[in-house]
């Protein structure tokens, strides 16, 4: 039997997490984030399939609505017990496609060998998220391992203002636009994810340029007594990034962050490229992903979309949160 979970499922969704999917991992220690992540007014973000004489859950979907209507949709925690049936997992996805018919479908960390076949096979985008970055010039580098210390002259306009958006009042005065194929957040998806997390800071700036504005968010990011900054999300004329970078180079020097960097799909990567940015992947560098617990080490994230060319970033789905 597959259905939407209901608030008395989440012990055992909580439960099946610890058992099947990570051991000790915060969405089963922690009820109140979990409640935080997926309880949306009285309803539970999973679908659950329970087993039809135990009535025990044997497979989980989790997803994350950016919308009230649940039109657009990441795809989060994806588990069937191997012992059950073998179209569960798949069941699962159809009923909530069935169920909800949502607009857009996106899920950024995704496994390449699991699920990308499946996505495939569905006919949705799948691909590997750009990961740049630009570094902060120093001597010394304790997270990032950097033997290619390059920095790219940015010949960049001034933007008319660039202005610190410290609360969910200013961002709503901002009033900045969404392009065309990014996700149609609503406010209060933003409030809640940005503004009222209970465990992360989030840093929140609006560029203005001639006839458009750029809202950039990221967040501080502690390791080996050093520390960097990551923009997680973008909402706007992504064009305008270049107009950030004089100001975000002062403001990771006054800071002593080693670098800021960015995992996306779905924007062009001229736009890094003219901001003074860096590809990870072609450069002798490490610009780790893991940071509880550390790893050094690069880190390729797999992303999936339908429709095609949607812009997703790291701060969606479930991808920057505590473990």
């Amino acid at each position: 039997m597959i259905c939407f979970a209901e608030m008395d499922d989440i012990d055992e969704i909580m439960s099946f997490i610890d058992k099947e999917w990570r051991k000790d991992h915060i969405l089963a220690r922690d009820r109140a984030f979990f409640e935080y992540m997926y309880v949306l007014e009285d309803r539970v973000c999973f679908v659950v399939s329970k087993d039809e004489e135990k009535l025990s859950i044997d497979g989980i979907l989790g997803f994350v609505p950016y919308d009230k209507n649940m039109k657009q949709l990441s795809l989060t925690v994806w588990k069937a017990l191997s012992s059950a049936n073998g179209m569960i997992g798949m069941g699962l996805l159809n009923y909530l496609i069935k169920e909800l018919k949502p607009d857009v479908v996106s899920s950024p960390g995704i496994n390449p060998k699991t699920t990308i076949p499946l996505y495939k096979f569905l006919k949705y985008e799948t691909g590997k998220m750009k990961h740049f970055y630009r570094l902060s010039p120093r001597k010394e580098y304790k997270i990032a391992l950097v033997q290619d210390d390059f920095v790219r002259e940015c010949n960049s306009d001034k933007a008319e203002k660039i202005i610190k958006l410290s609360n969910y009042d200013d961002f709503k005065k901002f009033k900045v636009a969404y392009a065309d194929n990014a996700l149609k957040k609503e406010d209060w998806y933003l409030k809640k994810r940005y503004f009222d997390h209970p465990v992360y800071k989030y840093e929140v700036f609006g560029v203005v340029g001639e006839e458009s504005k750029l809202v950039i968010i990221a967040r501080e990011q502690l390791a080996n007594e050093s520390k960097c900054i990551r923009i997680v999300d973008l909402i706007g004329d992504f064009s305008l990034l270049y107009k950030f970078t004089e100001y975000f180079d002062e403001y990771m020097s006054d800071n002593a962050y080693e670098y800021i960097d960015c995992y996306f799909t779905g924007i062009d990567s001229e736009v890094f490229f003219d901001a003074g940015w860096e590809n990870r992947e072609e450069r002798n560098i490490v610009i780790p992903n893991y940071f509880a617990p550390f790893e050094q080490k690069n880190i390729d994230m797999y992303y999936s979309t339908n429709p095609a060319g949607m812009v997703i970033l790291r701060g969606d789905s479930d991808q920057d949160r505590p473990n």
